[in-house]
């Protein structure tokens, strides 16, 4: 059921990729009414980096975050979370994620293990090549009911989105460790 939850979702990821914005794998976190995305691949480290922020820091997710154009315009983004399916797939979990709150979209960080703290600004089409990886990541499993020209079709448009928001908004590569304060390279770079 939950698989079939996930998949009936392509409707839905479609229409947000129409609308200019696009699904990324990353987790949320909020300080205030502004969030910033982690995104990485399965296994990098969203999850442990969306649990060990501290306060003021809250977690709103930790799989999904949808990214969309604000409603300000001029070149604002919004995001939201969305559930964490694996968790009730593979761990039958019975925990929620905010999927309800919407906050400005402050800068994406994608993740990379290391020896130390650092954020590092990527460059508009390094930052954008991540970001599209990040959100046919997202697409990957649910689009095999689809024709292939309708595939393609839409991985474009991600992929223009993604440039789009590269343009509009900081994108960092986050280069963490497992026990140190990831969290202050964020506040320090934004």
């Amino acid at each position: 059921r939950i698989s079939a939850l996930s998949e009936a979702c392509l409707p839905f990821y479609i229409r947000l990729i129409e609308m200019g914005g696009l699904p990324l794998h990353a987790a949320l976190l909020s300080r205030g009414d502004e969030s910033v995305a982690l995104a990485g691949s399965g296994g990098t480290g969203k999850s442990t980096c969306a649990h060990r922020a501290p306060r003021p820091w809250r977690a709103l997710g930790d799989d999904i975050a949808l990214v969309s154009p604000g409603k300000k315009g001029g070149g604002a983004y919004a995001a939201q979370s969305f559930p964490t399916w694996s968790d009730y797939y593979f761990k039958r979990s019975e925990k929620t994620w905010d999927v309800e709150t919407q906050n400005s979209l402050r800068a994406a960080f994608v993740l990379d293990r290391a020896e130390e703290d650092k954020a590092v600004r990527l460059g508009q089409g390094t930052a954008a090549v991540n970001l599209s990886r990040s959100g046919h990541q997202i697409l990957a499993g649910t689009v095999n009911s689809l024709p292939f020209q309708e595939v393609r079709r839409l991985r474009v448009k991600l992929f223009d989105n993604a440039c789009r928001l590269a343009r509009c908004l900081p994108v960092f590569r986050l280069k963490f460790t497992l026990t140190g304060s990831f969290w202050s390279e964020i506040e320090r770079v934004l």
